[in-house]
């Protein structure tokens, strides 16, 4: 005889037990896969992964309010040469498209003196070097390989993996353009900025990616950039959301900050010196 309680049969129960136990293997075996997925090295595996994660909070999260947005033809109109070199884009660096922004500020501006804080492979390192004016001189900063665990700051999983390379700078070293640049090493929250305050044409921030260092690394910027300084940071409105969050609060608390805005179609944000400050 089939007990029947409910117009359920014992043997449907048993059933349902078993497809629920059967659910909670495979919800266990997913949030594995999800997590061997996040300690990828490969930023196009995380770089999804996290900004779903974002979207399954149960708390809503509030929109940000974010920089206006400008396209660089607003910001500088340049119609001459530009250079461009080792134009493939690897995990770390740059889109070609703000790549391209990049050196059109840096070819209208004609910085003088540069300095990039994160040097990685040097793609960017290059390219601003090669559309400075002749004479120039591009120091870059980067944290050695042995530092990564006595930084100030604790550093992020994912940023990890830009400090683990053979070397700082590979893609400009002894290439056209690299006797203008100048290879420092330290972290950036410690590094000795004396000798280069006030003296900076441009400044490129593409450091650590923590809330700690891009705070760090934005009053550094702010010291080293000369009366017609440019500052410019990658990684803006992007799945790096330390970097929108800190300069989102800049903007919004900070006088000194109320003209940054982003370069439509990258993850550039600018702040222009006084008389480079677009009309709204």
């Amino acid at each position: 005889m089939i007990l029947v309680e409910r117009g359920f049969s014992m043997g449907s129960l048993y059933e349902a037990e078993l497809r629920a136990w059967q659910a909670e293997a495979e919800a266990k075996q997913a949030k594995a896969q999800v997590a061997a997925l996040l300690n990828s090295t490969s930023w196009r595996i995380t770089a999804p992964l996290r900004w779903c994660a974002s979207k399954l909070r149960k708390t809503p999260i509030k929109p940000a309010r974010l920089l206006p947005v400008m396209a660089l033809r607003n910001f500088v109109q340049w119609d001459g040469e530009r250079e461009i070199v080792e134009p493939t884009a690897v995990d770390g660096n740059v889109s070609l498209e703000e790549l391209m922004a990049i050196v059109t500020v840096v070819a209208c501006h004609r910085p003088n003196t540069i300095f990039e804080i994160g040097t990685f492979d040097g793609r960017t390192t290059l390219n601003l070097a090669l559309n400075a004016p002749a004479g120039s001189k591009v120091y870059t900063l980067d944290l050695p390989v042995s530092a990564i665990n006595s930084t100030v700051h604790e550093l992020d999983f994912h940023d990890r993996k830009y400090v683990f390379k053979p070397s700082s700078g590979a893609r400009f070293a002894g290439r056209t353009g690299s006797e203008k640049i100048i290879q420092l090493y330290g972290d950036s929250a410690t590094f000795d900025f004396s000798e280069f305050i006030g003296k900076m044409d441009l400044v490129f921030v593409d450091g650590s990616h923590t809330r700690a260092y891009v705070e760090a690394d934005t009053r550094t910027a702010m010291l080293l950039r000369s009366p017609r300084g440019i500052i410019l940071w990658h990684d803006y409105s992007s799945c790096w959301d330390d970097v929108t969050k800190t300069l989102n609060s800049l903007q919004a608390t900070d006088p000194r900050f109320k003209d940054l805005f982003q370069i439509a179609g990258t993850s550039i944000a600018v702040m222009p010196p006084k008389a480079l400050v677009p009309a709204v």
